[in-house]
């Protein structure tokens, strides 16, 4: 994409006064062609698409631009301004995501014997950059291969994992466990928080992260797990 727009640019003499078709073929190319290939390979991910935004900005003023009629001009603009401005006072007063609001709630009511756990696999990562807690962070990858974790994160990282050995690997990493804070992508039920449920943990908390991913956290207490006034001091029967 970057060659065939700077092959584009190259082409265009800006010098002479008639550009105007090689230089929409050139916007038209960078503000169509990465949301199609983010669409035709399944990468419907906010960041792969902003890049074609100042294209497209450039592309709606030429085209205001071009109207003569000064009262239809105003018009156009007014619409457009009405259809932008919610979302963008939305965008402009809420944080796009923070990873804050969740580790730092994680932080305050670990315990010695808690764990975090993430799906997909890879957020692990993430996590680990923002908590500052003790306790050890665990991407959820019940497939045993003998990959690195780079070569996981290219082939898997966004597939959703499969019930394939995944109770016993959740049974492995619970053993000694009190409480285990699992994220995931959605508020709802799935593989991860149905085996929480079906094998008797507690679902103390769910706490959505601020922002507009849509990233939850589960809170939950294993069998048996009764709380004090301390939240170091938690234990199980």
């Amino acid at each position: 994409l970057i060659g065939l727009i700077l092959w584009q640019t190259k082409s265009i003499n800006w010098s002479e006064p008639n550009q105007t078709k090689k230089i929409t073929i050139l916007l038209l190319t960078w503000c169509v062609i990465p949301p199609l290939m983010g669409a035709f390979l399944g990468q419907y991910v906010p960041k792969y698409f902003v890049i074609s935004l100042p294209a497209l900005s450039l592309l709606i003023g030429a085209a205001i631009a071009v109207i003569k009629n000064n009262r239809s001009r105003l018009l156009l603009s007014i619409l457009l301004f009405v259809i932008i401005i919610p979302s963008t006072i939305t965008i402009a007063l809420n944080p796009i995501f923070s990873w804050y609001s969740l580790t730092n709630y994680i932080e305050k009511n670990e315990t010695n014997k808690s764990a975090i756990m993430a799906i997909p696999f890879n957020e692990a990562l993430s996590i680990k950059y923002y908590y500052r807690g003790t306790q050890p962070i665990f991407g959820v990858y019940p497939t045993e291969d003998n990959l690195s974790l780079d070569e996981r994160i290219v082939r898997y990282n966004w597939q959703m994992i499969s019930s394939n050995n995944y109770a016993d690997w959740m049974r492995e990493h619970v053993v000694n466990r009190d409480k285990i804070f699992f994220l995931q992508y959605n508020g709802d039920d799935n593989l991860g928080v149905d085996w929480f449920k079906n094998n008797g943990w507690k679902l103390n908390k769910q706490l959505a992260a601020k922002g507009h991913i849509n990233i939850t956290l589960f809170e939950f207490y294993a069998p048996g797990y009764y709380q004090t006034t301390s939240s170091t001091s938690a234990r199980t029967n």
